[in-house]
């Protein structure tokens, strides 16, 4: 059974959430989205101030009684590592008492459904950042191949990526020993691609939009099959 209501903060990919309800079928939810801190890629942040920015934000869409809370922001859920981001959860969920979920952690979940232990990374960031999500992804047991950076400044100059230059990039990497490729930053509409990016390397893709509604459905209890979304939408685990 679909839950009622879901409520998203956070990144510039907003499209992208509408479209995977679009295509998952027999999902009764209206996205909302409120806009945290803005601004540059960068690595330097304060954990306290972020915290309570979620948090914030967060009260800001409880009244409508959602059944689970996305963070989608991956950036600003993996730069202060596996606790940090478990410990933004932990805040959202002790706070408003439903299930809460983050790109960052939704990334670790989808790896451990899916049984992957090598991928690489194509990240948008600048390589500092782009580093900190690789350390990141290795906190959850996962080693990581290749780390290629496309070393976009912003939020909004990911969100203007032409759609084929993210499908080029990712078929220019090395991927001999890379079960699969990851391509955070929630701002990157990826939605439409995914499909097109799992061809062209033949293997599947992990973007941050499709792992933060993934893991908001299981979180739930509601598992979607739709291929159209990539392998991780149709997969059993592993």
């Amino acid at each position: 059974m679909a839950p009622e209501e879901t409520r998203f903060i956070g990144g510039y990919g907003l499209a992208d959430y509408t479209r995977v309800l679009d295509s998952v079928g027999g999902w009764d939810a209206r996205v909302s989205y409120v806009e945290t801190l803005s601004g540059a890629h960068t690595a330097v942040l304060d954990e306290a101030v972020e915290l309570s920015q979620v948090v914030t934000a967060a009260a800001a869409l409880t009244e409508w009684l959602p059944t689970v809370l996305a963070w989608a922001c991956t950036r600003r859920s993996f730069l202060f590592g596996r606790r940090g981001a478990i410990n933004q959860i932990s805040a959202l969920e002790a706070r408003f008492g439903i299930p809460a979920v983050s790109a960052s952690l939704a990334f670790s979940s989808a790896l451990e459904y899916l049984g992957l232990r090598r991928v690489a990374v194509l990240g948008s960031y600048p390589l500092d950042v782009s580093e900190k999500f690789a350390s990141f992804i290795r906190e959850a047991n996962c080693s990581v191949t290749e780390l290629a950076v496309m070393d976009l400044p912003s939020g909004i100059d990911a969100a203007q990526l032409p759609p084929d230059m993210l499908i080029r990039r990712a078929a220019d990497m090395k991927l001999t020993d890379a079960e699969a490729v990851l391509i955070p930053d929630t701002a990157l509409h990826t939605v439409d691609v995914v499909g097109a990016i799992e061809k062209q390397i033949e293997r599947p893709v992990l973007t941050a939009n499709q792992v933060t509604l993934w893991h908001a459905f299981h979180r739930v209890g509601y598992r979607p099959n739709a291929p159209a979304l990539g392998h991780l939408f149709s997969a059993a685990p592993r």
